[in-house]
């Protein structure tokens, strides 16, 4: 596989379903998935644009599988096709170019899921003997195939269906403007968000012995997304690689802090908001209760993890490509408010410990501190960048991507440096990552003849993928004996 294998997380911007989505939030989704294209080609990503086609086109499931299924066949027939007809061009040999086929079919095998290899496999070799002059016009039975395809289908409407913010609770689309943010007294709650998201300064001080109080919930709407792995097939992308399954799970909580070491909730889930002296009687001035100093914030955690199993695994390249390969890869990030005076009422309300709660477990996620940016979009963001190293990678991988080669290029000695690139490619029989050299233009490369190699080999790369190897000169040979190999250069495509 040519592919780098990065996971980036703006994918997971989905969440459980209620109710259909429309044909243009569903453009919408497809749209965000296919900016991560570049960043994470390792995916079969092309599917969910086909699924908006079949939208328009008021296709059911089982007319999406036939069409998907008819598409997977004839790209693999095409495949086998061009690698039969490349293979003969090089040997000359009908017997020979169906060898070398072969061999190239059941090494690419190995990276396919386990419900494709015998069906992959039956159907490439019937192509093959159809090509090569054998029996034609076979029918291929693709029922395992059609089953995983069904499955993907199902998966991919499942996700385009989601609703995309129903758990938030009502939208806060308008926020209060304050003239005072230290205030007990507000109008609404929209108010009490606004204060919380605020960049003024907290307001919680130093009160001497404190008590907190920590009110949580686990959003138990955690969105879920199932991508296929690509694989290589006979130099082609096929969508035919094992299914990995991301889910996310969102838990908020709201921290009330209160000066006194006596308790701030009563039985009955109020505040006890009375300041109190040493012998637990309430402070009075001029016959009036001095409040307690009570403080709240709101805190929100977005928690990630893979679940996989099968061959391979996940690695965190950027702490080192010597990091064990694990099935699982789980990570958090949180953001925590501003604290603030706890209200005394909202509106004509007394405010208690379920009012704080709702606040900071619904409607905080939904609360803007600018223009542009939301809690629950910070969250998503900062999961992006935090696990934007996250590989999927055989436990030999070294790299995940070009650049990770330049280090190791540069203590290459000078003389493999001229005309050569240092690539991040992929070991055709263990399919782990490892680093290249490879040739630029008119850099001399390997040429092979009957699969025996007719240049020098000295100072020779595979080429670079925008080149091929052609040859320059005719290796000459004299009673038999070679005389002067072959020469190849790299040159553009």
């Amino acid at each position: 596989m040519k592919t780098k294998c990065l996971i980036v997380l703006s994918l997971f911007y989905s969440f459980s379903a209620l109710s259909a989505a429309s044909l243009a939030d569903k453009r919408e989704r497809v749209e965000e998935l296919m900016r991560l294209e570049h960043s994470a080609p390792i995916f079969a990503l092309e599917a969910y644009q086909r699924e908006i086609g079949y939208e328009e086109m008021g296709l059911n499931l089982e007319e999406r599988t036939n069409t998907e299924v008819q598409i997977f066949a004839e790209k693999v027939k095409s495949q086998v096709l061009a690698a039969f007809e490349a293979a003969l061009e090089a040997t000359g040999s009908v017997k020979e170019a169906k060898a070398e086929v072969l061999k190239g079919i059941d090494s690419d095998l190995d990276s396919a899921a386990a419900n494709y290899q015998f069906e992959l496999r039956q159907l490439a070799l019937d192509t093959l003997e159809e090509v090569s002059g054998g029996v034609v016009g076979k029918r291929h039975n693709l029922v395992s195939i059609k089953k995983e395809i069904s499955a993907q289908v199902k998966e991919r409407n499942r996700f385009l269906d989601e609703s995309s913010d129903h758990f938030l609770g009502s939208k806060l689309s308008k926020m209060a403007t304050l003239s005072s943010l230290t205030n007990n007294n507000y109008n609404n709650k929209e108010e009490i968000i606004q204060a919380l998201v605020s960049s003024k300064d907290s307001d919680f001080g130093s009160y001497g012995a404190t008590n907190t109080v920590n009110t949580s919930i686990i959003l138990k709407s955690e969105s879920k997304i199932s991508l296929q792995v690509k694989m290589e097939f006979l130099g082609a992308e096929l969508e035919a690689g094992p299914t990995i399954s991301f889910k996310r799970e969102i838990a908020t909580n709201a921290t009330i802090r209160a000066e006194g070491l006596y308790p701030v909730i009563t039985k009955s889930g109020d505040f006890d908001t009375a300041k109190r002296d040493g012998n637990n009687n309430i402070v009075r001035r001029s016959n009036q209760i001095q409040r307690r100093n009570i403080v709240f914030g709101c805190n929100a955690q977005m928690n990630f993890q893979t679940e996989y199993t099968g061959g391979g695994g996940f690695k965190y390249m950027g702490i080192g490509a010597d990091v064990s390969v694990s099935t699982t890869y789980k990570n958090s990030v949180d953001l925590s408010s501003r604290t603030i005076d706890l209200p005394v009422v909202i509106g004509n309300k007394t405010t208690n410990v379920k009012v704080i709660s709702d606040l900071c477990n619904r409607d905080f996620l939904a609360a803007k501190f600018n223009s542009q940016m939301t809690v629950h979009k910070s969250l998503d963001m900062m999961m992006r960048n935090v696990a934007s190293g996250l590989v999927f990678a055989h436990s030999k991988t070294t790299c995940s991507k070009n650049s990770d080669c330049q280090e190791w290029f540069r203590k290459q000695p000078s003389i493999k440096k001229k005309n050569t690139v240092a690539r991040c490619v992929q070991h055709k029989e263990e399919k782990y990552q490892f680093c290249q050299i490879r040739g630029d233009l008119n850099q001399n490369c390997p040429l092979y003849s009957k699969g025996k190699l007719i240049t020098s080999g000295i100072n020779e790369y595979p080429c670079d993928w925008n080149y091929k190897c052609v040859q320059q000169e005719p290796a000459y040979y004299v009673l038999g004996l070679e005389w002067s190999p072959a020469i190849g250069k790299c040159k553009r495509k």
